[in-house]
This record gives structure tokens, sequence and C-alpha cells, in this order.
């Protein structure tokens, strides 16, 4: 977007935030594409300059995630990848917490690919500027670095389940990792970033002896499925994707534990009567 994305963005979030501190429940923000990564322009307005996304990315951590605090007036305390400092010190918005039987854990990974641009990205909005191969390392060196983080994330965060014995795990991120090229993208690079986080998932869900559920949005189609599979094609049992509704379907999906289901997790897709047929 133009200089006007920081700006209105700014007063956004500062409106959300002070919403969501009103709360009476915990909410815990992981951020989305439409936050930072798509800010440079793929679907703002046509004037320059272009708010820079990873500068973007900064001022939500610094807004939702300057304490050890979730947001709503009743607060959960989290366990952030910064507190590990060194290398990890920047992704304050990767977050774990622990309630009954589960571990959760929040990832930035994000829609358009996960911020791993390629020149033809920038085609998708015909007025945007073609940015500089300079700008596109400069993007791709951030997700590559966040993509280690996370994996690390993911990798504490079952063996921190493990350690304490939890029956279960849930991820939330922002994006539609594709599973099994369901979508069958025209450009091959849409989803190309996302090979190594479905892999890691395969991994750890297989050493884990309790449930696995991702939980995402970014293509706006709710679904429940177990869309990862074996060496030998057949399905990995104790893994279930949940996709959340999305764009104009302002619906909500309601998560029971319960421990004594060998399933340990059941979802409900609640429906706003209000905006169903309007």
């Amino acid at each position: 977007m133009d200089a006007r994305c920081s700006e209105s963005l700014a007063a956004f979030r500062q409106c959300n935030a002070a919403n969501f501190n009103t709360l009476e429940r915990p909410l815990v923000w992981v951020p989305g594409d439409n936050d930072w990564t798509d800010c440079w322009g793929r679907y703002g307005p046509s004037t320059q300059p272009y708010s820079d996304p990873i500068a973007d990315l900064n001022r939500e951590r610094a807004l939702f995630d300057s304490t050890s605090q979730s947001l709503g007036e009743k607060t959960l305390t989290l366990t952030r990848e910064s507190s590990e400092g060194g290398q990890y010190a920047l992704y304050s918005e990767n977050v774990r917490w622990v309630f009954g039987p589960v571990v959760y854990m929040g990832l930035n990974v994000q829609g358009s690919n996960d911020n791993y641009p390629y020149h033809d990205t920038d085609a998708e909005n015909s007025t945007a500027p073609v940015r500089s191969d300079a700008e596109i390392q400069r993007q791709r060196d951030e997700e590559i670095a966040r993509k280690a983080a996370d994996i690390h994330w993911l990798q504490e965060g079952f063996a921190y389940a493990k350690q304490i014995g939890a029956k279960g795990v849930l991820i939330d991120w922002q994006a539609d990792p594709n599973f099994n090229n369901e979508n069958h993208p025209a450009n091959p690079h849409d989803f190309d970033a996302f090979g190594a986080y479905i892999d890691e998932l395969r991994s750890e869900a297989l050493a884990f002896k309790g449930q696995v559920v991702l939980v995402h949005g970014d293509s706006h189609y709710f679904k429940i499925d177990k869309p990862l599979k074996l060496a030998g094609g057949k399905v990995l049992p104790n893994f279930t994707r949940v996709e959340t509704f999305g764009a104009a379907s302002t619906h909500w999906v309601q998560a029971t534990i319960d421990p004594n289901d060998r399933n340990l997790f059941v979802f409900e897709p609640m429906i706003v009567a209000a905006t169903a047929t309007s």
C-alpha cells in the first residue's frame, strides 16, 4: 500500500488493541498477511511510496507482543520465542501456552507465499511498482530467517508437550500451506515456501502420541480434514487440519476439548445468522 498504509493501519491497530482488551476472556494475537506482507502494494492503492512489510510487522510486534501477557481483561501468561534471546529475540509473535491437556502454539506463517516474493508476484497488482532485485532478496532473507525460527518453535513446543505429558497440540497460523497441492496453483511459486513447514508437521505428529491440530485461515473455505499422508500414502491419523471461515463469511469455529474422547478435539462451525445471507 502507499504511505497511508502505515498511517491508517496504525490507527486501526490501536483501535483493535483497545477493543481486544475489552474482551472478558484472554485473546492471543497471531499476525496475518493483510497485516504486513501485503502492505507493499499487492492489494493496495496505486500511489507511491509503498509501505515496508517488515517495518509494519515490527510495529505490530511492539503493539501486541510487548509483554508476556495475552490481550483481554483477563489475561493468559504466554511463553514467547523472543524470551530465548539470541537469534530468536525478534520473534515475539511466536507464542506457547498450556490450558488443560493441550499445548497451544501461535506462529508467524503467512499467506502470500510466506513473504517469499518473486518479481511476478508484483504483477498481481498491475499498478504496483516492481521491486528491485535487492528488495526481493531482502524480503526472502526475512522469510528464511523467520522460517528457521518457526520450525525451531514447533520443535520446542512438541518437546515441551512430551515433557509434560500433554494429550494434544494445537497450532495456529494464518497461511494455507496447500497440503498435497490440493489447489493445483497455476503459478508454481504460489506455495513453494511451505514445504519445510509441512515436512516438520508430519515429523512432529508422527513422533507424538497424542492428537495434533493445525488451525489456519487464508483461503477462506471452512474445512476439517486429514491432509497429511505417510510415505505409503495412508493418512496420518493423529493430524487434523481446520481451516476457518474468512472474507465475507464472518462466522467462527468452536473447539471443545474432551480428554475422554479419543479424538480429544471436537470442532463445530458457528454460523452468525445476521451475516449468513447478506
